[in-house]
């Protein structure tokens, strides 16, 4: 009787460990998967899933199939809602996805008065931080500025702030400051991190974003931290959009920036 006992705890032991197996080899890091696959900028969105399962590895190999207009769609739907069943269905059906690349343009509406500089500053300054980094003996490493993305405390910034860290802060424009706590996802080629930031939600203001692709000779300014010297302003204009194959396009800049801006 014994000796059965012992027999089936051996066997119990063997299916508990083959299981563990195959359950750990279920899922796959999305970094190595998609790796050439996509544009950098669609790997930044895509990065977000992490560890691939079943279902997110059959999306990826049909999304790879699309046209490009239509893999930017869906790679942003994962970056900002994350990934779904549904989202895997529709991908399965081959809905098209109208791009408005193709529309015409509407009639342009009364132009509204145009916001003056100090206001934009005032409205942009509680959505943008300073971000300190620090070694694994807590010394200090550099800065930079970033921004919030999102409610839940998600900041924007570049990745070479975070290279080389052990950890890091952000001080908000309160003068408050807040650990970081992980990364969501990262995109080394294009230089951009996502971080997630350990702050209530009440004390968070995220910026607004626009998709549209600013013209030629528009005006624009940069704002943030060059060299530790807070809150600094700049302004100049886009002179050029330039279109980098397999990156995506880039736009072209006056203003002078400087590390930590």
């Amino acid at each position: 009787m014994k000796r059965n006992i012992f027999i089936l705890l051996i066997v119990a032991s063997i299916l508990i460990v083959f299981s563990t197996l195959i359950f750990s080899s279920e899922t796959i890091d999305v970094k190595d998967y998609i790796k050439d696959k996509f544009p950098s900028i669609f790997n930044f969105y895509l990065s977000s899933l992490e560890d691939l399962d079943s279902y997110e590895k059959e999306f990826i190999d049909l999304l790879q199939k699309l046209p490009e207009g239509e893999q930017e769609y869906y790679a942003k739907e994962v970056y900002k809602n994350g990934f779904s069943l549904e989202l895997l269905k529709s991908i399965k059906e081959g809905k098209t996805i109208q791009t408005p690349t193709s529309t015409p343009p509407l009639a342009k509406p009364k132009e509204k008065p145009i916001e003056s500089l100090p206001s934009i500053i005032k409205r942009i300054e509680p959505s943008t931080v300073i971000v300190f980094t620090y070694d694994r003996k807590g010394n200090f490493l550099r800065l930079g500025s970033g921004f919030f993305i999102s409610q839940n405390g998600d900041v924007i910034t570049n990745y070479h702030v975070l290279q080389g860290a052990s950890s890091a802060k952000v001080k908000t424009s309160d003068g408050k400051t807040h650990p970081i706590t992980y990364i969501v996802a990262d995109d080394e080629q294009s230089d951009i991190i996502r971080l997630s930031v350990d702050i209530p939600s009440k004390y968070v203001y995220p910026l607004s974003l626009s998709e549209t692709i600013p013209e030629v000779g528009e005006r624009i300014i940069v704002y943030g931290s060059p060299l530790g010297l807070e809150k600094t302003v700049s302004d100049g204009i886009v002179s050029a959009i330039r279109e980098v194959p397999d990156y995506g396009k880039l736009i072209q800049i006056t203003a002078p920036v400087s590390p930590g801006k």
